[in-house]
């Protein structure tokens, strides 16, 4: 499981809203999480401010324990 899918477990938020509050269309959004995409840094950035991630935003790719 990749952070990202954690915190937003954790937030009960769905790929969609994190989409919507990242500015990123939900498939690319999907596709970074199912690690068929990398994203640009820029994307981990906006990313990591809608879900008020505060450590680095390359952390949220990172696989972490469920």
């Amino acid at each position: 499981m990749l952070l990202i899918e954690k915190l937003l477990a954790d937030r009960e938020m769905r790929q969609n809203a994190l989409a919507r509050a990242a500015g990123m269309s939900p498939a690319t959004v999907s596709l970074i999480i199912s690690g068929r995409l990398l994203p640009y840094d820029k994307q981990l950035v906006a990313m990591a401010q809608a879900v008020s991630y505060k450590g680095q935003p390359a952390d949220l790719i990172e696989q972490v324990d469920g």
